[in-house]
Order: C-alpha cells, then sequence, then structure tokens
C-alpha cells in the first residue's frame, strides 16, 4: 500500500519465473486512480485495473460490482485514445502476457545500448579531419545550408561522385573557358534592373561587403580569400561557389571536406612497394600526385633526387653557381651547419647523412606542430638543398599554401652561401603570414577568346525568304490558255450535276462572293467537299479572273491528298497543275495552282508570320498577294488547329477586305459561330443524297428479338431503362442475337449489303469479333481501327464470298475517315473512347464515355449511302436525348504546348487571353502546364521566347521532338537525332498485332543494348536503313508505310535544318561513323525533360559466398518509380508512382501483372502479353533516372518511350538545380547527394554547356570555343 495525504492506493506487483533461465520476473502496476479511503477499496480498484490491463479483451465489466464498473470504462476509454494516439506504446502497455512484452523490452534495450557503443567506437577510429594551421575554423554554429527533403529521402538518394583526378582535370578546362567577371557582370545587370545598383564593377556597398565577409569567414574561409572572391561575385551563394571551386581540397574548411557516405567506392591499381613509400615520404613537397611521379620516374626512382628536383621546380629566377665544389667540402659545409644548429635546436633528426629534420617555432603557432626536411644537393651551397614542409598528422597546411611558402622562401636565399640557418629563421619569422596570406587563387591564365568567325547570325526569315524565292509566280495568260483546252471536255461531263450541291451552285457562289464569312453545312453525300470549291473556280474563270486562289484546309492528310486526286480526275487534269495539295513532307503544287488542298496545320504555318504584329503589310501581302478564298472544311471537329486557325482569320479578315473565309460542316450550331465572329454569317445548307434511313432503339430492338436473358436461374426480359443500360454497357450476348437477327433478316429479302457495328475501343472490336467468328457462320467479321495497317484496314472494303455477310467492328475511325461503300445497316452502341490531358498528372488518360448527337447523326448516315437503310441503336431514345449536341473540343482536352509556343511566337504577349478570344477557352491549367513546360524545355524565359522558343515554335512538331532536333545540330549527332525525331512524330514502325507483339519486344530487346525504347526502334530503322529489302522487313515485322512515313519526315526535318542555318548541305545524308550512345541518352534526356522519373532501389543486399559477400541485385519489383506531382492540391502527394508498360524494353518479366494494363485502353496498349525476354526476373533498370516520352492513366500511371539516363546527364541537360547541405536538388525534388566540391563544378559544366548551346542558337554554324564541346562530352561519358 502506498499512502497519501488524500488516502491510499494499492501497488500491484505480478511476478513469474522464466523456466529457461529460472529467473523471477517482477512487473509493479502503479494505478492512477484518485487514493481511497480504505485499504480494502484500493485492493479492489487495483484488481481492476490490473485485469483491465492484461484481459481489456473480454469485456468482464458486467461481472464487476456496479461500484468497479464505473472504472473500466474509464479505464475502456483511456486505452481506446491511446490505442489512436500511439499504437506501439498501446501494444506495450495493455498486453496479455505483460512478462513476455517485459522480456522484449529487455532485450532492445541491450541491443540499442549495444549499437550506441559500437557507435561510439567506431567514431573513435575513424580519423579526424586535420586542424588547418593559421586557419580561422569558423563559427560551428553557423548554419551554411539547409535540406528542404525528409532525412530519410536523401539517405535513399542516388550518390554521385567524380574522381579526384579527373576532377582536377575537368577543373582546368573549366577554368580556361568560364569568365567569373562575365557573370559577375551579367548578375550585376540583372540586379540593375530589379532597381538594385553598385558603386563598382564586383564591388558591393560597404555595409553589404562586410556582412557578407563576415559570414563567409564565420564559415572558415581565410579573409583575403573571401575578398579575393568578391572581386568576381555579387552574393553570398556566388561568393561560397567561386571559393568551393577555387580552393583546393586540402584548403577547405572542416564543413565542406569530402565525407565517407559522399565518396564511391574506387579501386585503384597498386603500384610497387617501393614507389608507393617513396610517394608516401614525397607528398610534403605539396605537388599533385602526378608531378611528384613524374619526376620520381625520370630520376630514376630515387626519393633524395626527386625531392631535390621538386624544389628546383619553384625557382623561377635563381640560378646555380657555376663554380664547382667538391663532394668533400660540400659534405663538410653541411655537416658544419647542422651541428650548428643542433646546439641552437633540440630534437633535429638526422634521417641520413644528406636528410635532416628540423622542428620549427614559428610565430603565433603553439607547439611543435611544423618542422622543415631538408634534402642536401651534389653541389650545396652552390645549389638549392630539397626542401619540404612538414605538419604533424592531427594538423595541416594546405598543398598550394605549401609552394607560396617555399617559392617566397627560396626567393630571400642566396646560392653560394650557407643556407640551411636563414631558412630555419625565416620560416619561423614568416611562416603564420604566409599561411595566413598565400596569394590570390587565381593561378591561372585567362583565356580572352576575342576572336570571331564569319558566320552566318541568327535570322529566323531566312526559311520563308528562301521558299518565297524559289516559288514560282503565277502566270494568268498561262492559267487561261490551260483552262480554255479543257473548257469542251469539262462541260461535256455530265456526272457533277448528279450531285444534291449542284441545285445550289448558283446561290452558293452568291453567297461566297457577297459575303466576307459563310458557313456552308452539307450531309453526308451532298458533295460540299468537293464542288464547291470547284464552283467557285469556275466563277472566276467565267469572270475572266484567272490570278485568284484557292485554299481548302482539311483535318487529315489522307483527305487532302484524296479529295485533290478527285478534283483534278473531275477537271481532267493531273494532280500538281490546277488542282494539288501540300501536306507535311510531300508538296504537289505549282505555280499555277489555283486550288490547294493543305492540312490544317500547314495553313498555319503560312499564316504564323503574317499575325505576327512586326511583320509590315508588304510582306504580308506577298502570301495574300493571289489568294481570295480560304475554305475550312469539317469545321464541326473542332482540332485544335481548327480553332486556332479562326481566331487567326477573325483578325485577318479585317485587314484583308478581298478575302473570303468559308467554313463547311455537316453539322454545326450557326449561332456559336455568330457570336464568334460578332456578326450574323450568312449560312447555306445543302441537303444530301443519303436514302431513307429507319431508325430503332434499344426498346424496339428488345421487343424484336423476343430478347430473354438468365438472372438467378430465371429468363426475365430486361428493361430498356435499367442502370445497366444507362450506364453504357455493351450486352455482348444481346449484340449477337441482333447480328444473327439481321443477317437472316437481310437474307430473306435476298440483300448481300454488309453490317457495321460501333463500339468504343480495340478491346471491345477483339472480343465482339471472336465471339461472332466463333458462334455464327456465314459471317466475316472484320475489325477496323486506327493501329491496323493499311493492308488490314483495306479488308473491309473487299465484296465477300457469296452467301457470306461482312460485318464490320469499327471505332469511331468509321464516322468520317473511311466510308463502308456497302452498308446498308448500323448497329450503335453509342459508346466512345477520346483522349483527356490531365495536367495535374501530366499524363493522358482514355475515357469511354456516350457521344454527342452530332456523331450519332454521322454513324446513322452511314447506313443510307446505297440504299434505304436500318440504324439499331442500342440505348433509348431519352439516352440520345440526354447527350451532348457537340462533342467536346479538341481543345478542352489535350496538350497546349504547341499552341501556346506559336502564339507567343506571333509577338502576342497576353496568350491566356488571345487563345480563350476563341470559340472555346481552354482550361487554365492546362494553359499553365503549357507555360510551365515551355519554360522547364527552355523556350520561354520570364514570359519571354528564347532562342530555342523561336527555333522550336518554327518546326512542325511538338517541343520535345524539336529540341532533340536542334541538341542533334549542336553536338553532332545529327544522324541518330532526325531518326529518333521522324520516330517520334510518326510513331512505331513496327505492325502492332497482337500476333507479332512478342516478337517485336524480342527485336527491340535485341536491338536496345541497355539504351531504351526509342534508341532500340531507332537501330532497327537505321539498320533497315542499310539493308532495305523486303525479307528484313518482314522478318523484323516492320511497316512499310510507316518506313516510308518515316523517311519522308527524316527528309523534311533535314529540308528545314537546312533553312534555318543549322548545318551545311555537304553534311546531309551522311550517317555519324561511330555513334556516341551516351551523348544521344544526354540528348534524349535534355530533349524530353522535364519528363524524368527518379528510379528509387531497396536497401543493398548481399550474398555471403566463398569469395566473400557479393552484392545482390534487388528484383524488379522491389524498385519504385517516381515522377513530380503538378497538383495544384494541397493534400496531393509531391510524387506520383509510375510503372513501366509492358511493351518497353525496360520491363521485367516478373513486374507484370495480367491486369494493369488493359488492352481496351488503346491500339497499341500490350496487355494480353505473355513476355518470353527476358527469361528470368532480371533488373533491366541500371540508371538512377530515367527519361520517358509519354504517360498514360488506365489502372495505374504507365510510362512509355523510356531512356535510360545517368546523373551527369539529367544534371547537365535537366532543369535547374540547388544547392544543399546534403548534396543538389534538381527542379526542387530530386535530390543528389553529392560532394559540394562536386556539385560546384558540375554547376560550371553546366554553365559552359548553356553558354555553348546559346552561342550555337545566336551565331549558327560557329566554331568558337569548339574545345567546350569536347569538355562537354567527357563529362557526360563519365
Amino acid at each position: 500500500m502506498m499512502k497519501k495525504s488524500s488516502g491510499v492506493v494499492c501497488i500491484v506487483t505480478l511476478s513469474w519465473e522464466n523456466p529457461k533461465t529460472k529467473e523471477l520476473i517482477s512487473i509493479k502496476f502503479k494505478p492512477d486512480y484518485t487514493p481511497k479511503e480504505t485499504t480494502n477499496e484500493a485492493r479492489h480498484m487495483s484488481a481492476t485495473f490490473v485485469l483491465h490491463r492484461i484481459n481489456y479483451i473480454k469485456n468482464m465489466k458486467m461481472l464487476l460490482p456496479i461500484i468497479f464498473r464505473d472504472y473500466w470504462t474509464d479505464l475502456e476509454n483511456e486505452r481506446a485514445k491511446l490505442l489512436k494516439e500511439n499504437k506501439y506504446l498501446h501494444d506495450i502497455r495493455y498486453n496479455i502476457n505483460p512478462f513476455v512484452v517485459y522480456i522484449e523490452q529487455e532485450e532492445l534495450k541491450k541491443k540499442l545500448a549495444k549499437e550506441k557503443l559500437d557507435k561510439m567506437n567506431q567514431e573513435a577510429k575513424v580519423h579526424k579531419p586535420a586542424v588547418s594551421l593559421g586557419h580561422e575554423q569558423g563559427n560551428s554554429k553557423v548554419a551554411t545550408l539547409a535540406n528542404s527533403l525528409p532525412r530519410k529521402v536523401w539517405e535513399s538518394a542516388p550518390l554521385f561522385d567524380i574522381p579526384s583526378e579527373l576532377r582536377a582535370d575537368i577543373e582546368l578546362s573549366v577554368r580556361e573557358y568560364l569568365d567569373w567577371s562575365e557573370e559577375n557582370l551579367r548578375n550585376n545587370k540583372g540586379n540593375e534592373k530589379h532597381g538594385k545598383e553598385k558603386n563598382n564593377f564586383g564591388k558591393l556597398e560597404q555595409d553589404e561587403d562586410k556582412s557578407l565577409v563576415d559570414k563567409l569567414v564565420n564559415l572558415g574561409f581565410r579573409r583575403n580569400h573571401v575578398k579575393e572572391s568578391l572581386q568576381f561575385t555579387s552574393t553570398f551563394t556566388d561568393a561560397l561557389e567561386w571559393l568551393i571551386f577555387h580552393l583546393p581540397e586540402d584548403d577547405l574548411p572542416s564543413s565542406f571536406l569530402k565525407s565517407e557516405t559522399e565518396s564511391d567506392v574506387v579501386l585503384k591499381v597498386s603500384r610497387p612497394l617501393k614507389t608507393e613509400l617513396a610517394m608516401k615520404r614525397l607528398k610534403h613537397s605539396g605537388f599533385s600526385e602526378d608531378i611528384v611521379l613524374r619526376l620520381f620516374e625520370e630520376c630514376g626512382e630515387d626519393d633524395f633526387a626527386t625531392a631535390i628536383a621538386l624544389t628546383k621546380l619553384l625557382d623561377t629566377g635563381l640560378l646555380n653557381l657555376p663554380l664547382r665544389i667538391s663532394e668533400e667540402e660540400s659534405q663538410e659545409l653541411w655537416d658544419q651547419e647542422v651541428e650548428a644548429l643542433s646546439m641552437a635546436k633540440t630534437n633535429i633528426e638526422k634521417n641520413s647523412y644528406n636528410v635532416v629534420t628540423i622542428p620549427l617555432l614559428p610565430e603565433n603557432i603553439k607547439g611543435d606542430k611544423v618542422s622543415v626536411q631538408l634534402f642536401k644537393s651534389p653541389m650545396y651551397p652552390n645549389e638549392l638543398p630539397g626542401i619540404q614542409i612538414v605538419v604533424k598528422n592531427e594538423y595541416k597546411i594546405a598543398n598550394y599554401v605549401k609552394l607560396a611558402i617555399v617559392k617566397s622562401l627560396i626567393s630571400e636565399l642566396h646560392v653560394g652561401e650557407c643556407m640551411l640557418y636563414s631558412i630555419v629563421e625565416w620560416l619561423e619569422l614568416n611562416l603564420m603570414d604566409k599561411i595566413q596570406n598565400p596569394g590570390s587563387l587565381c593561378m591561372y591564365e585567362k583565356i580572352n577568346d576575342s576572336a570571331t568567325s564569319q558566320t552566318t547570325r541568327l535570322n529566323l526569315n531566312y526559311r520563308s525568304s528562301q521558299k518565297r524565292n524559289k516559288a514560282q509566280k503565277l502566270d494568268p495568260q498561262a492559267v487561261k490558255k490551260l483552262y480554255e483546252s479543257r473548257l469542251k471536255e469539262l462541260k461535256q461531263d455530265r456526272g457533277r450535276e448528279l450531285l444534291p450541291a449542284w441545285k445550289k451552285r448558283d446561290a452558293l457562289v452568291q453567297a461566297i462572293n457577297s459575303n466576307q464569312i459563310t458557313l456552308v453545312t452539307g450531309e453526308t453525300g451532298s458533295g460540299k467537299s468537293t464542288q464547291v470549291v470547284q464552283y467557285i473556280l469556275d466563277d472566276l474563270n467565267e469572270r475572266g479572273d484567272f490570278s485568284s486562289t484557292i485554299i481548302c484546309t482539311q483535318p487529315r492528310r489522307i483527305s487532302a491528298m484524296g479529295l485533290a486526286n478527285r478534283v483534278a480526275e473531275e477537271r481532267k487534269d493531273e494532280v500538281g497543275r490546277e488542282t494539288g495539295y501540300i501536306i507535311r513532307g510531300e508538296s504537289k503544287v505549282s505555280g499555277n495552282t489555283r486550288i490547294s488542298f493543305v492540312t490544317t496545320g500547314i495553313l498555319l504555318r503560312m499564316l504564323q508570320n503574317i499575325s505576327n504584329q512586326q511583320h509590315n503589310e508588304t510582306e504580308s501581302g506577298l502570301i495574300f498577294e493571289h489568294l481570295r478564298y480560304i475554305f475550312i472544311d469539317e469545321v464541326h471537329e473542332r482540332s485544335v488547329d481548327s480553332d486556332f486557325l479562326l481566331i487567326i482569320l477573325r483578325d485577318l479578315v479585317k485587314r484583308f477586305k478581298n478575302l473570303k473565309i468559308i467554313l463547311m460542316s455537316a453539322t454545326i450550331k450557326k449561332d456559336k459561330f455568330d457570336q464568334f465572329f460578332k456578326s450574323t454569317i450568312e449560312h447555306t445548307h445543302v441537303e444530301g443524297r443519303t436514302y431513307p434511313i429507319q431508325d430503332l432503339y434499344l426498346n424496339d430492338v428488345i421487343d424484336e428479338l423476343d430478347y430473354k436473358m438468365e438472372v438467378n436461374g430465371d429468363l426475365i426480359t430486361p428493361r430498356a431503362d435499367a442502370a445497366f443500360f444507362k450506364m453504357g454497357n455493351i450486352n455482348y450476348d444481346l449484340l449477337a442475337q441482333l447480328i444473327k437477327h439481321v443477317h437472316k433478316k437481310l437474307a430473306a429479302q435476298d440483300n448481300d449489303g454488309s453490317l457495321l457495328v460501333f463500339l468504343p475501343g480495340v478491346g471491345e472490336i477483339n472480343r465482339a469479333v471472336k465471339e461472332t467468328s466463333l458462334n455464327f457462320s456465314g459471317i466475316l467479321a472484320l475489325p477496323l481501327h486506327s493501329s491496323l495497317s493499311p493492308q488490314e484496314q483495306k479488308r473491309v472494303f473487299v465484296k465477300p464470298l457469296r452467301g457470306t455477310r461482312k460485318v464490320v467492328f469499327a471505332t469511331n475511325i468509321a464516322e468520317t475517315s473511311i466510308t463502308i461503300p456497302d452498308c446498308v445497316v448500323v448497329i450503335d452502341t453509342g459508346r466512345s473512347k477520346n483522349m483527356f490531358f490531365d495536367p495535374a498528372l501530366n499524363a493522358t488518360k482514355l475515357i469511354e464515355e456516350w457521344c454527342s448527337q452530332a456523331e450519332i447523326k454521322q454513324r446513322r448516315g452511314r447506313a443510307g449511302r446505297v440504299t434505304s437503310g436500318l440504324c439499331y441503336h442500342l440505348y433509348t431514345k431519352e439516352t440520345e436525348l440526354s447527350m451532348l449536341v457537340q462533342p467536346i473540343p479538341e481543345i478542352k482536352r489535350v496538350r497546349l504546348e504547341n499552341l501556346y509556343l506559336i502564339v507567343k511566337s506571333m509577338g502576342i504577349s497576353n496568350v491566356e487571353k488571345f487563345i480563350a478570344s476563341g470559340l472555346d477557352a481552354p482550361d487554365k491549367q492546362a494553359l499553365s502546364s503549357a507555360q510551365r513546360l515551355l519554360e522547364d524545355v527552355g523556350a520561354l524565359d520570364s514570359g519571354n521566347l528564347t532562342n530555342l522558343g523561336r527555333y522550336l515554335s518554327y518546326l512542325p512538331t511538338d517541343p520535345h521532338t524539336g529540341k532533340l532536333l536542334i541538341l542533334g545540330c549542336i553536338f553532332d549527332c545529327l544522324d541518330m537525332c532526325v531518326t529518333l525525331a521522324a520516330i517520334n512524330s510518326v510513331g512505331s514502325i513496327f505492325i502492332n498485332n497482337l500476333e507479332n507483339r512478342e516478337k517485336v519486344k524480342q527485336i527491340l530487346n535485341r536491338y536496345s543494348g541497355g539504351y531504351g525504347d526509342l534508341i532500340a526502334e531507332a537501330k532497327v530503322y537505321l539498320e533497315y536503313s542499310k539493308n532495305p529489302i523486303k525479307l528484313f522487313i518482314r522478318e523484323n515485322c516492320l511497316s512499310y508505310t510507316a518506313l516510308k512515313d518515316i523517311k519522308s519526315t527524316k527528309a523534311q526535318f533535314l529540308q528545314l535544318i537546312l533553312e534555318m542555318g543549322f548545318t551545311a548541305y555537304g553534311s546531309i545524308g551522311k550517317s555519324e561513323a561511330k555513334i556516341n550512345y551516351a551523348l544521344v541518352m544526354a540528348i534524349v534526356t535534355g530533349s524530353l525533360y522535364p519528363n524524368i522519373i527518379r528510379v528509387q532501389y531497396p536497401n543493398q543486399k548481399y550474398l555471403k559466398t566463398s569469395l566473400g559477400s557479393v552484392a545482390v541485385d534487388p528484383e524488379a519489383k522491389q524498385i519504385k518509380l517516381w515522377v513530380k506531382n503538378d497538383s495544384q492540391d494541397p493534400e496531393s502527394l509531391p510524387l506520383t508512382r509510375v510503372f513501366i508498360h509492358p511493351s518497353s524494353v525496360m520491363f521485367s518479366t516478373k513486374d507484370y501483372e495480367p491486369n494493369d494494363a488493359s488492352s481496351e485502353d488503346d491500339p497499341t496498349d500490350i496487355s494480353r502479353l505473355a513476355p518470353q525476354v527476358p527469361k528470368a526476373d532480371l533488373v533491366v533498370i541500371k540508371t538512377p533516372f530515367l527519361t520517358y516520352k509519354s504517360s498514360h492513366l488506365t489502372s495505374k500511371l504507365y510510362i512509355r518511350g523510356i531512356t535510360p539516363s545517368t546523373t551527369i546527364s539529367t544534371l547537365l541537360f535537366g532543369g535547374k538545380f540547388e544547392y544543399e547541405a546534403k548534396g543538389l536538388l534538381l527542379n526542387g525534388w530530386l535530390p543528389i547527394r553529392t560532394w559540394c566540391k562536386n556539385g560546384v563544378l558540375i554547376k560550371q559544366v553546366r554553365k559552359l554547356l548553356d553558354k555553348y548551346i546559346d552561342e550555337k542558337l545566336s551565331t549558327l554554324n560557329s566554331t568558337t570555343h569548339e574545345a567546350i564541346f569536347e569538355v562537354i562530352t567527357r563529362v557526360v561519358n563519365l
């Protein structure tokens, strides 16, 4: 019992004998209840307390007397609270067997105590850094740099180190080309822009100067060195950077010394023992190991002669006396001096008859810490002895300081006189002063490269002006003569008059000529795309106008080519004469072309300079000299290019009053365009030539089929308005029964027409094709989607054998792009899959949703092209009415970097306002994401277009691919980088189908060589270009169409590079003799940035073998991949985990889960893959970082187009990085552990790289500082 002033508390002791050790273990329980008046009540309260502690899992409350139930409830509430706050402490305190817990806790205490003791013993063994003599040690409490990331993150961060020999070599190269004064001048100009003024170049205000000096001195730097740094820098960080870069490693303050955790284990080739011992003795000379070793070999491996030779290297102005002296006389003088010194100095060590070590007592240095070691030269005193400053192990003097001391000492000596006493005397008087003031750190001569070469200056108008000079001028007389020669033949052709548009011919021409902006709508088959442009051309010819021209835009290349061929055929002419087309990589027009079919992107490039306010009317008039009509076809598709084009044209019609804009569409809301153009635009509608179509909805289908489905063993008729159908689910059994029913119905009518079934994606199509082929005879089931090869797509146009019905299962590609000529029945599921961009994840998402009413109408129209048709809607009429009227505009669901960049290049400052003035404003977050990416790429700087940005805006590709092209030119990897860029633009060179996927993976693995997906595919193409035979194509599953497209795209890119002045004509078409893949991977890293992945490896494990412990590679599943999360949500994590897509060569087989990636997501998604290569669970990833081309969200966030990236490549070609206490922090989220001197060196190399790239972009074909390229190449190949 424990008595207190207010009562008593009972303390309970439980005891147990350990059966193993026979030790009696006692545990005391001290309750915390209010003291009780009687001991009996206290005993019962304590018994309740202990019972609850060891048996709370049973509700014994009701077994207790009423007086103790409330106490049990209070104890239970207290336990529940502790469980929420600290589960670990809860499990210790509340346990059914407290003695087991007691034993475990005692063992844990012993373990922690042992670890603490081991740590203390280890620290005692570790060699502490030597104290630098005469060096202000600094205030240890002064913080240098903080860490913005948790300690655990830094512990798992990749370690980067540079061998000391290589680091010194790179430092010399950097010093030669880096102008610190130039950097400081640039910083000063930047500060002046922000209102900060300086008194003199490199000087701060007096109070700021003193504050900076004090801060740096407190860190341990010498005051004179700090003042020297401020002659070249203007901020604390820059000054610290300058000091770390210029100070030798052995003179850095202790807080900046290299630790064991910042070093990689480096294996060194051992030298002979004699050499190692000699190097150890000669290290006090202060010279680098390379110089000492070279002289040691030149002196016949005599360390005594080497020590003398090293001292003579510092003798820049003192000559040995020509007087000869005998060896005996020289030795006698030496011995006399040593004996005389022995009388004044004690503890002089005579290592041999010609080496003596004399302890020094310099001023302001207490104790016996420094001595001088003197080596007798053969001609002493007529030549210098060898001199070395020796410091005790606990202390140090930096090597460069030793050299400065000996150099100053030599200048005070007089050869021919006795020098030993003078040496000792001078050192004791001046050693401390020289240590504190060793002289300037700038021991190198700066290269002032003022030579300039005759180079081509930056001229972004070169391309357009060159093309204008080559363009042939239109000859109206030649056009008239050509037209008159075909006039009779044209009048005889009456085929065009059969089209519905012919009836509206005059009305169309009148409306277009009378209004500057006209809207023409027409149903499928009306002839609007092929006829309206001809009506205008015929009208011009009839009026004698043979100079005006017409441009008609198409959303797809195949449409532009197809329409040009069709119109040329109808006009009895060849393509490229009166009618032509211009698409990416191909142009078939001439000087006399009147109608040009072009893709929307091509017209945008034509108009890009015109909308720039910096261009005058004369330059703009060159394009509009003859252009009078611009037709924008399929405007209802609302692509980003077409929306952007409308904004430009809306402004252009105000400047060019003779320009006519004609908008053509199948279905569109006129009032939206009235609001956009701020006027009521003229509208003309052309009826279609389609046959009547009967619509049957889901309720009609169920009734017509009398469809039953089994539910819980019962056959029931499903309701059309059931939740299953409302959610858009596809009933494949119902679909199969409907196909069978329609097949029989058409067969009874002797109708051999085909069926067209619209499904949302490839997965649904494959399932439907498989089930139809297996369950029904007499039906030819064919898939139709964009990932099929052209040969496979052409199968849908072939008429099947008699008695066989063709059923085509298609995505929305069959709505407009491809027409099935014999289609008589359409079955529409009403679903589609569209790609949406998520700015927060920087990834695309394939989302299945209901179609719009406009898309439903397009699908329906496919059934009435040749005869009256049927359209079965597998949804209700009510569901259709609830659908969107028009599809979501592309500008609201795709990436906007290209659009943002082009608008910026047009001289428009407020890009967001300009784009928002279109038909539909995009998401603000998407625009912010686009701006952020362009800044990361280097196209924008503080909202202004950079030199790189200007070039990128003129390349018809995305910023990443454009940067790949430009960096390839700058770093002489042209052929490989152009190949990579072409593949990025065109797509995969392989035929992607289920049968080939495993083989394609094996081919890529064979060519990869550890360089990743993009380079593997490029290597396959380059191999094909050397051996372009059908056998190679067939054996490697290559797509001939893709190969042709890549070849033409490469030619276009090379032509653009020539026109922009990046390379000479002679270098085009030449492949690199030997490809530097390390440099290519670095270029890919720079071009794909910020698409960087951090690879997080698990803790290293080791396997014991007979040869010792061997590191074991981790399993693939243990490796985690992370990307930065740009979400603005404060509750979201800063990083997002990603997964390698199964199609990648970096994918490990054991990492694969069948349900991770669904083939239903998109055509190229390899989900049902059963990879065979590699066979084992190999760790394919060997680098700390990866770059990726794209990311896609399905069940997980998958990455594709992966390229490994080394730490040095990521630092040099990635984003900005900051210094932190543990190393470097790249782009605010990628930690890299490294020594501060390595970090500063890499930053200086990065400055050289940026300078080199900027010079190449501003002065094309410049050869100035070409040696910088060699430095960067060497660093990249580390």
